[in-house]
């Protein structure tokens, strides 16, 4: 061919080309060394680091201005409070007791002990609970006090909770004949005053739930004890010792008395020394002390008849007995 032929190309030596058949040329090789390898995982993991680092932080900030502005929000704000649980409290007198500690506050900087602490200072309050509506409620729970007894003392009647509790004055007329009568020593008693050493309502606290007696009236001077059952019985207990010894031994001579089927005819029951109940019959003038179902009543008329006949028949106390040992009580 003729070298200056126009489609001879000499800029590139056709001879030097290698051949080929149309498949792409391989890429020189990009394989890393070890080192390239762990300088790159270092570099990853570096990155994860910080990121949850920073994740943390925006919580943490997060947290903390919840924590600080939330609370305090007008969103929360308490406008709603509720009374629960109660019926001889009333719903004011609760608020009252706590709307200062209301005031601008929220549900959650609201004080908890301090709402309890006024609420649980009502007489009728035995406990309160506190609890959060959101957005702006609270709810106070109360459970009251049961009286016990109705208390005579200082002119005026007073309604006494179990643990000696004066909840408040009461009209005697609508409260007699629901819950026993009581006769207190102390004469300078208020409302939320603690009585509970009181004779006559650790008489009343010494009676079992299931007990078979039930009393009416008990009555205290500073020296003895005596009550009147529901149903009319005069029982006499002496000193106010022993208690519930006394009270099992009222009910074992009553229960003794009623298998004889002279029930009906107890006139009173002296308990003051309790291994020895002494049992009067107002039928037959007799004294006499029941020691099991099979004893005749007629057995102990020489040893009561004397003090019966008198109207002022003498306790054990009285003439100098000490009180028994509570094993003399087992039958």
């Amino acid at each position: 061919a003729d070298a200056d032929s126009p489609w001879l190309d000499t800029a590139a030596p056709v001879a030097d080309e290698p051949f080929t058949t149309g498949r792409a040329r391989r890429a020189p090789s990009t394989r890393r060394t070890p080192a390239q390898l762990r300088a790159a995982a270092e570099r990853r993991e570096r990155l994860r680091r910080q990121l949850r680092i920073g994740v943390v932080a925006a919580l943490l900030v997060a947290v903390v201005a919840a924590w600080i502005v939330v609370p305090a929000s007008d969103a929360f704000r308490i406008r709603h409070v509720e009374v629960s649980g109660a019926a001889a409290v009333d719903d004011l007198q609760v608020r009252q007791r706590i709307d200062s500690l209301l005031v601008g506050k929220t549900v959650f900087t609201v004080d908890e002990d301090a709402v309890v602490s006024r609420v649980e200072e009502l007489p009728f309050v035995r406990e309160a609970r506190v609890e959060r509506h959101l957005p702006g409620g609270l709810e106070i729970h109360v459970s009251e006090y049961r009286p016990l007894a109705l208390a005579w003392s200082g002119g005026d009647f007073w309604l006494v909770a179990q643990d000696g509790r004066i909840l408040a004055k009461a009209n005697g007329d609508a409260w007699k004949g629901r819950i026993p009568t009581v006769t207190l020593l102390g004469d300078d008693i208020k409302a939320g005053d603690r009585v509970g050493d009181e004779p006559a309502l650790q008489l009343l606290r010494a009676r079992p739930r299931n007990s078979s007696v039930a009393f009416d009236v008990v009555r205290a001077d500073g020296v003895k004890l005596e009550a009147d059952l529901v149903g009319g019985i005069e029982v006499r207990f002496g000193r106010p010792v022993q208690l519930m010894l006394k009270v099992a031994a009222l009910e074992r001579a009553i229960e003794l008395v009623r298998r004889s089927g002279k029930a009906d005819e107890i006139m009173y029951v002296d308990v003051s020394v309790p291994a020895k109940p002494a049992v009067c019959l107002d039928s037959v003038f007799e004294c006499h002390q029941p020691r099991g179902p099979q004893k005749d009543a007629a057995a102990a008329t020489d040893s009561g008849a004397a003090t019966a006949q008198t109207g002022a028949p003498t306790t054990p106390e009285e003439v100098g007995g000490d009180e028994a040992n509570p094993a003399d009580l087992v039958a």
